[in-house]
């Protein structure tokens, strides 16, 4: 049992997942997406390679392996996205062909998968079911917590969401399936594919105190929400107070979420007035191969 959810934006692709898989009455925590290659980032970073994908799976794990391994080693060397994708898909196809063929009939797992390919400034995001991939072209999610996840983007998602937006809703949507949906839990996993910027994944630290921020956020505008439908005489003044209130709250979670990043992002001896080695996701900055020397 789990959550994976995806998101089309003009600048890319995110993909996210919680980590707590389910087996029986036994729990463990795994990663269940995947950025490939394995260092896109870096890779990216030293101006050697455009080509990356994502993966997310909901299901039997080994199979899911499986299937995303043979999918990337099918693209690797694809020139075009259409290539890369039409490469995929067919890959999926004939893991099912070829699997459903060893196994007795009717006992190949069916898996779902969600997931992204990016090259050459544009990006698919994808949907399968078995051996059926569909394209997506706004947002998709699967496992267990699918109709939290669905409910939530339909609410939050716009078609003008930029994907720093699709990060925090692709927090907020664990967050809120984690707390809600049995057999989901663990960590919050969160990818994402740009076209120009870094790709891969989502500091963790930078993803819990961003959880942290959109708790608080949320807390407190759900107050706001009953002081805003209050048919009372005195409602403007219990509005405003509300308002005020929440809008300190959230001000302080904010800074609070800015610190706890700044220390577990950069390195000591390189927060320094007015430098930064990262981008607005965390991600190394583009022409920036050696940090400074720290200071005594």
């Amino acid at each position: 049992m789990t959550i994976i959810a995806g998101f089309r934006s003009d600048e890319g692709i995110v993909l996210c997942s919680d980590t707590q898989e389910t087996i029986g009455s036994s729990k463990r925590h795994v990663a269940k997406v995947k950025v490939v290659p394995e260092h896109a980032e870096l890779l990216e970073l030293l101006g050697n390679g455009d080509l990356a994908a994502v993966f997310g799976g909901s299901g039997y794990g080994p199979f899911i392996d499986l299937l995303t391994r043979k999918a990337w080693e099918s693209c690797a060397n694809s020139t075009s996205l259409e290539d890369a994708c039409s490469a995929i898909e067919a890959s999926i196809k004939s893991v099912y062909r070829e699997y459903g063929e060893i196994y007795q009939h009717g006992q190949c797992p069916t898996v779902e998968l969600i997931y992204g390919v990016k090259l050459g400034g544009q990006s698919r995001l994808f949907s399968c079911v078995g051996p059926i991939v569909n394209p997506v072209d706004r947002y998709c999610s699967a496992g267990a917590g699918y109709y939290m996840s669905d409910f939530l983007s339909a609410r939050m998602y716009s078609d003008t969401i930029s994907i720093q937006q699709c990060v925090i809703l692709a927090a907020y949507i664990l967050f809120q399936t984690k707390e809600h949906v049995d057999g989901c839990g663990g960590d919050s996993q969160v990818a994402v594919l740009r076209h120009n910027g870094r790709s891969g994944m989502v500091n963790r630290h930078r993803i819990n105190a961003l959880t942290e921020l959109l708790k608080e956020s949320d807390r407190r505008l759900g107050q706001v929400l009953l002081a805003a439908a209050n048919l009372q005489p005195d409602y403007g003044t219990v509005l405003d107070m509300s308002l005020e209130v929440a809008k300190d709250a959230i001000n302080h979670a904010r800074e609070t979420a800015l610190v706890r990043i700044a220390i577990d992002e950069n390195p000591v001896g390189t927060m320094l007035p007015g430098f930064n080695l990262r981008d607005d996701l965390g991600f190394l900055e583009l022409g920036i191969s050696n940090p400074p020397e720290s200071t005594p």
